[in-house]
């Protein structure tokens, strides 16, 4: 595929921008069916394909809109499109609320020693995997570790732990 042949992506990013791009030619297709090569796909059919999907939110727009316009530069590159059909499709930019009200320093993201200790009792005195969630909160209290990233833990992780380490999986699939 023409992302490996980049060679920057990690291997689930890979996965991921492979089923955008494949959603995009099987929806151009279902539009198009008189559709005989990609080097056919104009920008028009690439607007149809974007206004159609209005309902998905500005994220999953935003990884859409990104992988479907690297793929279709890829081809413009390899003289496959004498131009990007997707030239017409923009970055997506969300608009975030701020809260001017919250103070938004680094101090205030991260839980004290009392903040733990609450959340460990109203999880043993109010919820019934107590045990696993207060593993949880003390592991990532303890390491650090983001949620996604001890989600990816089992058995096989402690079991193969080296010189006392455990190498977790971390964003974009990397042990580290």
């Amino acid at each position: 595929m023409t992302l490996k042949a980049q060679g920057q992506y990690a291997p689930f990013t890979l996965r991921s921008y492979e089923s955008y791009i494949a959603e995009f030619l099987s929806s151009v297709c279902k539009q198009h069916p008189e559709l005989k090569s990609v080097s056919e796909i104009t920008p028009a059919m690439v607007e149809q394909w974007f206004v159609s999907h209005a309902d998905w939110s500005g994220e999953t727009k935003q990884v859409h809109v990104c992988a479907v316009r690297g793929f279709c530069q890829y081809l413009a590159d390899k003289k496959v499109f004498p131009e990007n059909p997707c030239n017409i499709l923009r970055p997506i930019r969300r608009r975030r609320h701020i809260n001017e009200a919250v103070d938004d320093t680094k101090e205030d993201k991260i839980y004290t020693s009392k903040d733990l200790l609450a959340l460990l009792e109203f999880h043993e005195t109010r919820l019934r995997n107590s045990v696993r969630d207060r593993a949880v909160i003390a592991l990532m209290a303890a390491t650090g570790m983001r949620a996604s990233e001890i989600g990816w833990l089992n058995v096989g992780t402690f079991r193969s732990r080296k010189n006392g380490y455990i190498y977790a999986l971390r964003k974009g699939e990397r042990g580290d």
